[in-house]
């Protein structure tokens, strides 16, 4: 029996990242179920702090907050299986120590987990995401981004880290457009030992819930179309709830809180609970991926503004996506717009009226496909004796 460690991020307070570690988690365990899978409960301490201290500060009442934390660690403790040792510290060798010569297989991904930024709140580089040269097992990553990442802000001894380190891999997956042009950048091409592979959720298959009951409860009325507004600075969500309401939608706060809006859902729900959510929207706005996933998914419509001003020298991860799905209608740079609301709508108005839903439900049986297709590689790989791994061999 095969011992097989996921380095991911598991625990952040956010419905997207558990989710897409369990999708790792039980795609890897339904590939390989004569062996054991885990995450590897791992996490820096610096991240930790972040993750509580976003929490603490987001908008909206503290019960809110509290029941959101409550949601996501219960998934955590119910839905994924954890290594019985855990490690909560900053130290790069200290984790090395933590994970070498446990596995036979380690995999990391998916999420940003490859990110390189001087922020002081993310993982410096190199971290225990690269999976350390020293590790004498077979080095998977799937869907890993670098999203964010400013490659001409690299420097030569962090390239050169780089290469040693992506170069020990296996078999690499990547999700996004940045991170394939890291690795390029060091030689490793597409068609080599790498591969584009969606984000994990799209293969995903959460229970379908009866939400209803509770959505009434929340304020819920069926005789107005819904539109659900996931969108974290406090301003810019505050005019679209405003405009969405003088058009007649009854409005949803996803992410967040607004006392105009009529139903706020942040903290409501568990993370399984939250991917049914988006079956009871008739509009979708978000500048979160996995939001939009489960929009798509769901073939509920969907705009993806992107709003973070680190975007403007490098292609976000949504912008990716929506480049990957055929759908780049649905996408907005919202400060090539000038962040002007009203054009933002207009936009929002042309995907309603233009959605196919048979064409989405197309898109994501491809995505789907394209993660199996992964996942098929990754079987190959695992069962070679050695090393390398080709995924178009």
């Amino acid at each position: 029996m095969r011992r097989i460690g996921i380095l991911t991020y598991h625990r952040p307070i956010n419905d997207g990242a558990v989710l897409q570690a369990c999708a790792v988690l039980r795609s890897l365990a339904t590939l390989f179920p004569e062996d054991h899978v885990e995450i590897i409960d791992y996490r820096s301490w610096t991240m930790e702090r972040q993750a509580l201290c976003k929490a603490a500060r987001s908008t909206g009442e503290l019960w809110a907050k509290v029941k959101k934390f409550l949601h996501v660690r219960r998934f955590v403790r119910n839905e994924l299986v954890l290594s019985r040792d855990h490690l909560l510290s900053n130290s790069y060798r200290r984790a090395c120590d933590f994970v070498a010569d446990r596995y036979d297989v380690l995999v990391t991904g998916s999420d940003v987990v490859w990110e390189i930024c001087d922020a002081p709140a993310g993982p410096t580089f190199p971290n225990i995401y690269w999976l350390d040269q020293s590790f004498q097992c077979k080095k998977i990553a799937f869907a890993v981004s670098a999203n964010r990442t400013a490659l001409n802000e690299l420097r030569q001894d962090q390239w050169k880290k780089i290469e040693q380190l992506a170069s020990s891999f296996s078999l690499i997956g990547v999700r996004d457009q940045t991170t394939m042009d890291l690795l390029q950048r060091v030689g490793l091409s597409e068609g080599s030992k790498v591969m584009r592979v969606p984000d994990p959720t799209f293969v995903l298959q959460p229970p379908r819930l009866d939400l209803d009951e509770k959505l009434q409860r929340h304020g819920r009325r069926t005789d107005q179309p819904l539109v659900g507004i996931a969108i974290y600075d406090r301003g810019i969500r505050r005019a679209f709830v405003k405009s969405w309401k003088e058009r007649g939608f009854q409005v949803a706060c996803i992410v967040g809180y607004d006392s105009l809006a009529d139903i706020n859902l942040h903290g409501s729900f568990s993370p399984f609970e939250w991917t049914n959510v988006f079956r009871y929207l008739d509009f979708c706005i978000t500048e979160y991926m996995h939001p939009a996933i489960f929009c798509l998914k769901n073939r509920t419509p969907v705009l993806c503004l992107d709003l973070a001003e680190c975007y403007a020298n490098t292609e976000s991860k949504t912008c990716s996506l929506f480049r990957d799905v055929k759908m780049k209608e649905s996408y907005l740079d919202f400060d090539a717009i000038g962040r002007d609301i009203g054009l933002a709508n207009a936009a929002a108005r042309e995907v309603m009226a233009n959605w196919d839903s048979e064409r989405v439900e197309q898109t994501v049986q491809e995505m789907a496909g394209r993660v199996r297709e992964f996942l098929h590689c990754v079987s190959e790989c695992v069962r070679k004796e050695d090393t390398s791994c080709n995924p178009r061999t």
